[in-house]
């Protein structure tokens, strides 16, 4: 899990002549994918839950807050990353061109840049922050006009459900990753009967050793058999 403080920007709610110093936001984030958003009182040392951040869809890998407390950055297996508005925590952008899950991210010092970072690599993002109309997601345009169905990448097929509204509970749960919960660009089978995204499962042996994600038991072998059939079934269904 990971998690931050910063001193809120607020007015408090339970008392509005106390000095805004006295209580800080801690942001926390685990393996469920949430984010939660916490008032914690430096007099009392209460602490209150006050919002819950559910758009990532795997575990939470870094926050991290502005340098002037406006801006929360996240990141998470899911091989995004997003900056949110601290003051009713919109999400303002997803930063997904991420072949890998994204680990941590900054900003700098000027909040006009965003870095993030996966595997053995770091992306640097030029970002508006106060641009007047921001946009979450990519416009797509006609990128699937040219493209056949067949020959989709995962992020093909998640950015055209975007585009029709496809709400993500109705996609069949055989065709997502039970590690990141994510369409599955190349489904693999294990010793231990389940289905998962190749690169996935590549990730979590290296750093769980030879356990199963489903069981947590010791695999027998770590052979991976391709599931071509799922491969094609996902898209055709799409």
């Amino acid at each position: 899990s990971d998690g931050q403080l910063l001193p809120s920007s607020t007015t408090p709610t339970s008392s509005p002549k106390r000095p805004l110093d006295q209580r800080m936001t801690l942001a926390t984030g685990g393996n469920d994918s949430f984010i939660r958003i916490w008032w914690l009182d430096q007099v009392t040392c209460n602490i209150k839950a006050r919002q819950v951040l559910e758009d990532h869809g795997s575990s939470i890998m870094n926050l991290t807050f502005s340098g002037n407390g406006e801006f929360l950055g996240s990141t998470a297996g899911d091989r995004t990353a997003r900056i949110w508005d601290t003051k009713i925590y919109r999400c303002l952008f997803v930063l997904d061109e991420h072949e890998r899950y994204v680990t941590s991210c900054a900003f700098s010092l000027q909040h006009s840049l965003a870095i993030t970072t996966s595997e053995d690599y770091f992306k640097v993002w030029s970002v508006d922050f106060h641009a007047e109309e921001r946009s979450v997601h990519k416009d797509p345009g006609g990128m699937f006009q040219s493209i056949p169905v067949s020959e989709w990448s995962s992020q093909e097929v998640k950015a055209w459900c975007r585009t029709i509204e496809f709400c993500g509970e109705e996609i069949p749960e055989e065709f997502l990753c039970p590690i990141t919960h994510e369409i599955m660009d190349n489904p693999v089978s294990l010793s231990d009967g389940f289905i998962y995204d190749e690169m996935a499962i590549k990730e979590w042996l290296l750093t769980r050793k030879q356990t199963s994600p489903m069981t947590n038991l010791e695999l027998p072998d770590l052979k991976m058999v391709p599931c071509d059939k799922l491969k094609i079934s996902d898209k055709t269904t799409l």
